[in-house]
């Protein structure tokens, strides 16, 4: 037999936690009414951050795709990594023929794909910008983070 106890408990808890969600929800409410203009600038603020760090990605990939360089300007910086496009299929028949597995392993045939050659894989390279935790910028004592 069920412990009508326990059910009545819960039922209580259950009470005591949309009290407290409602509670919780005007004070946000509140905060929000009197933080409306910080709130906003925030928005906006980080916007920008997406916006610019979109646009300097843009150049810093045309950048390196001109000159090769991947320590950029401030401590951005280009990460190269490469994708693998093949068939699971044609991998697991040729990780097979190669004793590798009777499943295939897909790290373990990717590092021998990354090695090695193999007539059904294609390598697709792909550039990608990193952003370090300070940015140093020339000329001005203060790092940003």
């Amino acid at each position: 037999m069920m412990d009508e106890k326990k059910i009545d408990s819960l039922a209580d808890l259950l009470v005591d936690e949309n009290t407290l969600k409602e509670k919780i929800e005007v004070k946000r409410k509140e905060f929000d009414d009197a933080n409306f203009e910080l709130l906003q600038n925030y928005v906006e603020i980080r916007q920008r951050i997406i916006d610019e760090k979109g646009e300097i990605s843009a150049e810093a990939i045309q950048e390196f795709e001109a000159s090769g360089e991947k320590k950029l300007y401030g401590g951005i910086g280009i990460r190269v990594m490469t994708k693998l496009l093949y068939e699971e299929t044609e991998a697991f028949d040729w990780a097979k023929e190669h004793d590798l597995c009777l499943k295939l392993d897909s790290k373990a045939f990717d590092k021998v794909a990354k090695a090695q050659e193999i007539d059904f894989v294609e390598k697709e390279e792909k550039a990608t910008v990193t952003f370090p935790v300070e940015i140093k910028v020339e000329n001005k004592e203060e790092v940003v983070k």
